[in-house]
């Protein structure tokens, strides 16, 4: 018979659950309640949508073998993930395919699995609180040269819209680059050669642009650096 913990039905309370099935667990939490997250792995489970290794085990032993319980009940909701991270780092859960809690690292996708979300985040808005959260998470994460290939093969040939160019443009707007990434970004473009079409586009978008004088004396500043250090002939 299937067990559940009595809190587990208390509407109103959320925080870190866990699900028992076979010997093994999985580790959860929830910012809505306990009762809600229960219903929503039941669709799941009776769908066969659920977490691939559980699904797996809950097809294998059935419904009745499942034991739902609460880890912990959390004050505040911001502190979910710290506490399900937690659980996950002392309980080493073998039904969590991802054992960075609110990440999908880990996971395998099909390549229907990816069109799907493809075409479901198609014109997805994101808030901006949730870009504010997803900045936060990649200050200081380092590619690997193999991610980096795959990035510029993807963004080959990318066209952004208008809108995406102005949205860029505000979001550059008074940011500083440190001397750093401005050397890196000078060591990255020596040597690339401009298509003639590409030198066009230049061209007309400088076109009626004016310089301030702020900007004229940082350049003629930058310049007389160069000329000091040699590396103007």
């Amino acid at each position: 018979m299937m067990m559940i913990d009595k809190m587990m039905r208390t509407k109103g309370i959320f925080g870190v659950y866990q699900i028992e099935l076979n010997n093994k667990i999985y580790v959860g939490s929830t910012t809505c309640s306990f009762k809600g997250r229960w219903n929503e792995h039941l669709k799941a489970f009776r769908k066969g949508k659920n977490s691939r290794y559980l699904q797996n085990s809950y097809n294998k032993y059935g419904e009745d073998a499942l034991k739902f319980s609460v880890l912990e009940v959390v004050k505040n909701k911001e502190d979910c993930l710290s506490r399900e991270q937690y659980y996950i780092d002392t309980l080493k859960p073998e039904y969590n395919i991802c054992q960075i809690a609110g990440s999908n690292l880990g996971m395998k996708w099909s390549n229907a699995s990816r069109q799907k979300l493809s075409i479901t985040n198609k014109g997805r808005k994101m808030s901006d609180r949730f870009c504010k959260k997803m900045s936060i998470i990649q200050i200081g994460k380092k590619h690997t040269e193999e991610t980096k290939r795959k990035i510029g093969i993807t963004s080959k040939g990318r066209k952004f819209t208008e809108e995406a160019k102005q949205k860029m443009s505000e979001a550059h707007k008074g940011r500083k680059l440190s001397v750093e990434t401005r050397y890196k970004l000078s060591k990255i473009k020596k040597g690339i050669k401009f298509t003639e079409e590409h030198k066009k586009k230049m061209s007309e978008a400088n076109k009626g642009h004016k310089v301030t004088e702020e900007t004229r004396k940082k350049m003629s500043m930058a310049q007389k650096l160069r000329y000091a250090k040699g590396q103007v002939i």
